[in-house]
Formats: structure tokens, C-alpha cells, sequence
């Protein structure tokens, strides 16, 4: 029996990448404020910092977008981990296979003890889906099954050719 490839990710899974872009908001809010919301104080934010944890030191007192900024972003993931009760070893261990900054969607962003670090892909449309399984679906059917489904589809052109047609 071969061994899983960690490298090859089911297709609800990639590796995660650091947000960078996001829109600027109207109502801004401070790091001071952004850390009291998010439970973090000043010591926490420098001690990170001169571990390499995250990117800035909160010297200056700047503008934030309270729900999608990068550095919101990187302040919750690296809080979350902190506070996990993981060893300092444990953490940095776990780290550094990250891309830095470490300014993850903390709603996407999970470890795996089979993956590693992964981000979860939305969730295809039904049509994706179908158009990616409907031939092999097909060729599975019996003669029957492929009869009542196209009966089905027949009703379904009907219908949909008398509404074109103004309901006539």
C-alpha cells in the first residue's frame, strides 16, 4: 500500500497564501481598537513581533478595515495560534511552513495532521458539478433509466418552449 502524498490535495482543499488585496472601508478603526476588539494588547503585538510573528509593531497608530484587512487578518490567526496552548517549539514548528506575512482568512485557514497548513475552496456551483459527473453518470445507467430521464428532459423543453411562446 502506498502512502498518501501530502502534496495532492483533495479539491475542496489548496494551500493557503497570505491575503493582500482587499476593499477599503468606509468606517475604519484604529489598531488601538482593532486590538481591543480582537483581545490583544500592546505586549502581546510586540513580543510577536520581535519573534517574527507578525509583520508590524503597533509604533503607529493607523487605519484599519474592521472586517477584511490583511492586518486583521494576521492579528486573529497569529492570536488563534498563540493561544492554541501549542508550545512555542510546537508553534514554531507548525509556522514555518507558512508564507509570511501570516495574514490568513481565519475563517478558511486550518490545520491538517494529514496536509498541513490548508485553506478551504468555496464550494462549486451545482452546475459545475453536474457538467463535471453527467457523462460518466450516464454511461452508468440502464436503458430504462436513460428512457425516463429522457422523457423528463422532453417535459422540461416543452414547458419551457410554451413559456416562450407566451404561454400558448
Amino acid at each position: 500500500m502506498g502512502r498518501d502524498n501530502p502534496d495532492e490535495l483533495p479539491r475542496w482543499l489548496k494551500r493557503p497564501r497570505p491575503v493582500e488585496i482587499f476593499q477599503r472601508s468606509l468606517f475604519p478603526i484604529t489598531l488601538k481598537d482593532a486590538l481591543v476588539r480582537l483581545g490583544i494588547s500592546e505586549d502581546d503585538l510586540s513580543r510577536w513581533n520581535s519573534k517574527g510573528l507578525v509583520s508590524f509593531d503597533g509604533s503607529l497608530d493607523f487605519n484599519l478595515n474592521e472586517y477584511d484587512d490583511p492586518l486583521i487578518f494576521e492579528l486573529t490567526f497569529v492570536r488563534d495560534v498563540v493561544r492554541s496552548g501549542l508550545s512555542d517549539s510546537q508553534i514554531k514548528n507548525i509556522l514555518e511552513h507558512l508564507p509570511k506575512p501570516f495574514a490568513f482568512n481565519p475563517d478558511r485557514i486550518a490545520y491538517s495532521f494529514k496536509y498541513g497548513w490548508v485553506e478551504t475552496v468555496p464550494a462549486v456551483s451545482t452546475e459545475d458539478i453536474i457538467e463535471e459527473h453527467l457523462d460518466s453518470c450516464l454511461e452508468e445507467m440502464d436503458t430504462e433509466e436513460l428512457q425516463e430521464l429522457q422523457e423528463r428532459i422532453s417535459e422540461l423543453l416543452d414547458l419551457a418552449k410554451n413559456d416562450s411562446n407566451g404561454g400558448i
